[in-house]
């Protein structure tokens, strides 16, 4: 009776593994259809065919036009630092920073102007000395002349001149007691304090000039080949690092050598004077200069290029497609790419995020997103 139980009660199981399996194996059968009759849904966006001139981004610091260590020209005591001498402070060209006792100098130039009187003095004399012996020759009928009274008078004229360059140096010497800024700009560094004794060639402060401000760029062969034709006096963008426009900077040089380090072509940008409160000497910026314009050439967001350099689309009958292209410029999150040869004109649908398992000739559904680049 036992046995007849388990025997009958095996049956009924197996019965029911059987009708399990069948029931799970058409639910794969209905997925595995679904799957394949599925059509993926691609986000597209329409581009055209054009001229696009592009945008030759480069990292570069910004300088001061001017920036120099003051140095003493005179020795001396150190008798006044005014506060716009600290580091930090702002001063306009010809504001005082700097005293040095200047009593010697004083004296000196003193001297040098007692000096000159008595040039002057000899040279009158010997003038008067001149004038009288020509009066004598006439009145005694002698022609020749003594060869000692113009010697003599051309050495009482180099003297009142050396007199005169004396005064000129001493004058130079006092004024350099007093110390100025030579530019507007903004102190640094100050190396000196009151009561110091300087001698000639100490540096005394440290300043630059925030009033001029410039943009050296360095750029590859490339680069330069992709300038913009007529590039002089073009208008390059500045960026901060976070992609801020910040300023403008016209292009005043460039070119005419390489760079004997780097063998690179430099490009000289200033500033525009509205907008140098925007900046700091010593940032470093992104700077955005105009490109040529490349005929032939479509603008694309980054993500459609491929590693493998090329760029899928969607085709009149919805299927994929793609062709290899090259990348001419970068623009932020777009790149300016070549187009087919087969098509110099028309729209292309571009597929924005392409994946890797696309297939060529495979038909999907296209979802536009966001306006038409140009």
């Amino acid at each position: 009776m036992s046995r007849k139980f388990w025997f009958i009660g095996s049956i009924i199981f197996m019965v029911i593994v059987l009708t399990a399996l069948e029931y799970m194996e058409d639910t794969i059968d209905i997925v595995e259809k679904d799957n394949i009759n599925t059509v993926r849904e691609v986000s597209v966006i329409n581009k055209r065919v054009g001229t696009h001139e592009g945008v030759i981004r480069v990292f570069a610091e910004i300088k001061p036009r001017w920036a120099v260590t003051l140095k003493a020209h005179v020795d001396g005591e150190v008798i006044e630092v005014k506060d716009s001498a600290l580091a930090g402070e702002y001063n306009a060209k010809g504001d005082v920073l700097i005293r040095i006792e200047d009593s010697d100098y004083k004296a000196h130039l003193a001297s040098a102007k007692q000096a000159l009187a008595a040039a002057n003095l000899t040279l009158f004399t010997e003038q008067d000395r001149a004038k009288r012996a020509l009066k004598d020759r006439k009145k005694s009928g002698i022609q020749s002349e003594s060869s000692a009274i113009p010697l003599q008078l051309d050495i009482a004229k180099k003297a009142v001149s050396a007199a005169k360059a004396n005064i000129k140096a001493a004058e130079m010497k006092k004024i350099y007691t007093t110390v100025v800024a030579p530019f507007s700009g903004i102190v640094t560094h100050r190396f000196v304090s009151i009561g110091q004794t300087v001698n000639v060639g100490e540096p005394l402060l440290s300043i630059l000039d925030q009033t001029n401000l410039d943009i050296t760029v360095s750029l590859n062969n490339i680069q330069w080949q992709n300038l913009a034709t007529q590039w002089e006096k073009r208008t390059a963008q500045i960026k901060s690092k976070q992609g801020d426009r910040v300023a403008h900077a016209k292009i005043k040089r460039g070119g005419g050598f390489l760079d004997p380090k780097t063998r690179q072509h430099k490009l000289f940008l200033e500033i525009d004077n509205d907008e140098r409160n925007n900046v700091l000497s010593g940032d470093f910026v992104n700077v955005e200069i105009p490109g040529r314009a490349v005929d032939n050439s479509l603008l694309i967001p980054a993500s459609a290029y491929t590693r493998e350099s090329t760029v899928w689309y969607i085709d009149e009958d919805n299927r994929l497609r793609y062709f290899p292209s090259n990348i001419l410029f970068y623009q932020g999150d777009n790149l300016i790419i070549t187009a087919p040869i087969s098509r110099v004109a028309g729209d292309f649908n571009i597929v924005i995020n392409p994946l890797a398992s696309f297939i060529a000739g495979k038909k999907v559904n296209p979802s536009f997103e966001g306006a038409t680049l140009r």
